[in-house]
């Protein structure tokens, strides 16, 4: 046999004598199984990413629902007003500052539905509309009743219903869970967690306040707002009423001044007797002041001069005093644990003569309110 002898190399040239290579390329079924292998890998990430786009879009719907009822909530405390449920959109995108667009269509494109409860009363206790839109007035409301309002968004598909709704639809809608889908929508092709609900009830807004005039000679006067937006509660005569929260209530003295004011933040109540009002029944009916009685009467009647510091009223000057005067009867008897008549204690007169320290701060206060009552 004649031995294989290799051809002389030719730079540049093919060698044809060599032997063909065992692995000289991939073969079309390692090509087709590496296609098939980025295809699931392709398929597992683009799932990955739809079901990411997914989670954020309904993160973001279930924000803005969120925040377009916190934004109806604050206009309504603000401006002491409830809309119509046709104006609600536009008073949402006047408060957040944004197109009203914005406000009536999901962040998919559908439209967003608007709800109130059918079942709502609302209104001045004098009577008048007890639906939507409320304006509160002095008289305030009636004890609100199925006050609810609803925000229904969807992310996946039109939603199946339209104002206006019956009570039953309404109250499916308000009880139904997260994640669920509401009895009746059968025929609905979204899904669930598609579905964003923002829901408002407006009880949450409003607190009671109990107004009663026990004083035989002198009618009880309030005001909202304004100290002119008045109203007087005759003779022995009791009021209820509710009003939204933060609202500026005004007491008024019987000859009409303004007494105090304050913001209504709980359900509260005032009671009017010898021409002044207070939380608690004070006096009764009153008996005799006495000299001195009258004369801390006067006082507190007195106006405050215009050049008064730091808000000083003759109500803190006689509260101080008062504090003063009963704790001198206590430090004085020695009733106190621990403590003999007239002690101060010495140097550590505040850890061991807690009724010295407090007749020291009291004698402070009377100087310095009094100072800043009278420049």
């Amino acid at each position: 046999m004649t031995p294989y002898v290799p051809s002389p190399f030719v730079p540049g040239s093919r060698n044809l004598n060599r032997p063909p290579s065992p692995r000289s390329g991939f073969t079309l079924i390692e090509f087709i199984g590496v296609l098939a292998i980025l295809a699931i890998v392709a398929g597992i990430f683009a799932t990955s990413l739809v079901g990411r786009l997914k989670r954020a879009s309904r993160e973001s719907e279930a924000t803005s629902v969120s925040t377009m009822t916190e934004a109806l909530r604050t206009r309504i405390l603000r401006t002491q007003f409830i809309p119509a449920l046709a104006d609600i959109p536009q008073a949402i995108a006047e408060e957040l500052s944004v197109p009203i667009s914005k406000v009536e269509g999901s962040l998919a494109g559908f439209p967003r539905v608007f709800l109130i409860d059918p079942a709502l009363q609302l209104g001045s206790p004098t009577g008048g509309s007890r639906t939507l839109p409320f304006q509160q007035t002095v008289f305030g409301s009636i004890q609100p009743a199925s006050p609810r309002f609803m925000l229904v968004s969807s992310l996946s598909s039109p939603l199946p219903i339209t104002n206006p709704v019956s009570s039953s639809t309404f109250t499916s809608v308000w009880g139904n869970a997260a994640g669920t889908i509401p009895s009746g929508w059968s025929t609905w092709k979204g899904e669930s967690d598609d579905l964003r609900i923002g829901r408002i009830d407006f009880r949450s807004l409003f607190h009671r306040v109990v107004f009663n005039n026990l004083d035989p000679a002198n009618p009880a006067t309030y005001s909202i707002g304004a100290p002119t937006n008045s109203l007087s509660i005759p003779v022995s005569q009791r009021l209820q009423t509710f009003f939204l929260a933060t609202s500026a209530l005004n007491l008024h003295f019987a000859d009409g001044t303004v007494q105090t004011r304050e913001f209504i933040r709980a359900d509260t109540s005032f009671i009017f007797e010898n021409g002044r009002w207070s939380r608690d029944v004070t006096y009764g009916t009153q008996p005799p002041l006495g000299e001195f009685g009258q004369l801390v009467e006067n006082f507190l009647q007195s106006e405050i001069p215009a050049e008064a510091d730091f808000g000083a009223t003759p109500q803190a000057v006689v509260e101080e005093v008062f504090t003063y005067m009963y704790t001198y009867g206590v430090w004085a008897s020695g009733s106190a644990p621990n403590c003999s008549p007239f002690e101060t204690g010495g140097s550590t007169s505040e850890q061991q003569i807690p009724q010295y320290r407090v007749l020291k701060d009291c004698q402070a206060r009377i100087k310095s309110f009094s100072k800043n009552l009278i420049k």
